[in-house]
């Protein structure tokens, strides 16, 4: 996210090493905060467990309305999957032209295995052929 710092973020909270409070930083001009990934560490994987993140995530869910948790490609990290355990429902985020219609339907089989609601999903980078002054007309 512009103007956010790649300090220290939600490894560091995982490993404890820092409170949640002092992680959180708030986007200028508005009431959204941003909590970075954190610093790289060897063994990071070891920090992405299930009630690890289930006991730090309760502890946030009490000072917002909504927590939206952006996750890598779940096709290349499973991390996701995780996540989507512990939240209330998962968006799938798919890039058009890219993501192979093979990978979408695995990982929403995957999904459906987990039992993890599948709120929704979001075709990204979509290019239009419709031309713009039609757009404008509409």
């Amino acid at each position: 996210m512009g103007g956010m710092g790649l300090g220290p973020g939600l490894l560091d909270l995982l490993a404890e090493e820092t409170n949640s409070r002092d992680l959180l930083q708030k986007l200028a001009g508005s009431q959204i905060y941003f909590l970075n990934h954190g610093r790289k560490r060897k063994r990071a994987r070891e920090l992405i467990q299930y009630s690890l993140l289930q006991k730090r995530l309760k502890k946030l869910i009490p000072l917002f309305d909504y927590i939206l948790i952006a996750v890598p490609p779940l096709e290349l990290y499973h991390d996701g999957y995780v996540w989507g355990r512990i939240a209330d429902g998962m968006i799938l985020v798919v890039h058009a032209y890219e993501t192979p219609l093979k990978a979408i339907r695995n990982i929403k089989n995957k999904v459906a295995q987990l039992r993890i609601p599948l709120l929704g999903t979001i075709l990204n980078r979509r290019n239009f052929s419709v031309p713009k002054f039609v757009y404008e007309w509409l």
